[in-house]
């Protein structure tokens, strides 16, 4: 409550959380975290078990610089609408038919097709069955959404669901590939942990695609955001701004943050089970910073190293013999419940 800023986020974050805790039960450390639900979708890549980690994005419009998980959104949903645009091509979203009335398949007076129609239309969802066990589905309804649409298009109902289909997984597979091949990752080493209400639909088409390396998903994953809050620990993080272009004073300042993380997790009433610390490094004169790991003893040369393939793998090029500077040194500290 004192710092709510700290929470933005923190229920797609919290799927990136168990969609790691099942990569490592897998064995599996590259993934991707695929959470569809009604509408939007959100991505985040994940390596070596650990999800990658924003320190400033913007929220509405405002720059938010509490440390994230590094979570893509596209609006692209079970809910998404459908529609031409002014060039006659068929479109899907950002625009949601909600929770009320929803797709034209719920019954609650919903006219415009939406993805999960399309996904009636072709037989993915039941359409003779219910959901959740209350909800029975009208596929006579979203038949006559699609073809609002489809007529207008010279298409039949199939093709209509089919373009519907293809459009979404398209915008989705952008996604994926913003998270992942614009980052340097290559997503056929990855696999996709797919969850949401909406996820497992799509998930086998979105890694077919992208030539991604498999699928898991999960049991009850329409709530599996709800198992990555109780399965995320406590977590304490500390940041000072710096200027170092040299050694010097960078293990000195590691080791403040780090005892200053652990303090403030100590204080939450938590053990520190580990403090991992980071270094926003950036060549001189530059205007963007990459964060890259670091040890304390480690050395400016270690540091030096990893930041230039960092950049390469980022940025496809590292300029190896400009000047270095070091503007913010990290550490975040994760512990376990303090048992009584």
């Amino acid at each position: 409550s004192r710092l709510p800023a700290a929470i933005l986020l923190s229920g797609p974050a919290a799927g990136v959380v168990a969609a790691a805790a099942i990569g490592d039960v897998l064995g599996r450390d590259r993934l991707v975290s695929f959470d569809m639900g009604g509408t939007s979708t959100d991505v985040c890549r994940i390596e070596g078990g650990r999800p990658e980690v924003l320190y400033e994005r913007p929220v509405a419009g405002y720059p938010c610089r509490m440390p994230s998980v590094a979570i893509h959104t596209v609006g692209a949903g079970g809910g998404s609408v459908a529609w031409i645009d002014g060039g006659g091509s068929l479109r899907v979203g950002p625009r949601s038919s909600g929770a009320m009335p929803g797709p034209a398949a719920y019954g609650h007076g919903g006219t415009e097709p939406a993805v999960t129609d399309a996904n009636v239309a072709l037989g993915r969802i039941n359409p003779t069955g219910t959901l959740a066990g209350t909800l029975p589905i009208r596929a006579d309804l979203a038949v006559a959404a699609l073809d609002s649409v489809g007529e207008r298009l010279g298409l039949t109902t199939a093709a209509t669901a089919h373009g519907i289909v293809t459009v979404v997984e398209e915008v989705m597979a952008g996604a994926i590939r913003t998270v992942s091949i614009e980052q340097g990752a290559d997503p056929r080493e990855g696999h996709l942990v797919a969850f949401g209400g909406a996820g497992g639909l799509h998930a086998t088409a979105l890694a077919r695609r992208l030539g991604m390396a498999g699928v898991s998903v999960p049991p009850y994953s329409g709530v599996f955001s709800a198992l990555g809050l109780l399965l995320s620990p406590p977590r304490a993080d500390a940041a000072l701004s710096v200027r170092l272009d040299e050694g010097g004073r960078l293990d000195a300042e590691i080791a403040s943050v780090v005892a200053t993380a652990e303090d403030r997790l100590r204080a939450g009433g938590s053990a520190a089970d580990s403090t991992l610390a980071f270094v926003d490094v950036r060549y001189r004169g530059q205007s963007h910073e990459t964060t890259v790991p670091y040890e304390v003893g480690a050395g400016w040369s270690v540091l030096l190293d990893r930041f230039h393939r960092t950049h390469h793998e980022r940025n496809g090029f590292a300029r190896v013999d400009d000047p270095v500077e070091v503007v913010t040194v990290r550490a975040e500290s994760v512990g376990r419940p303090i048992l009584a």
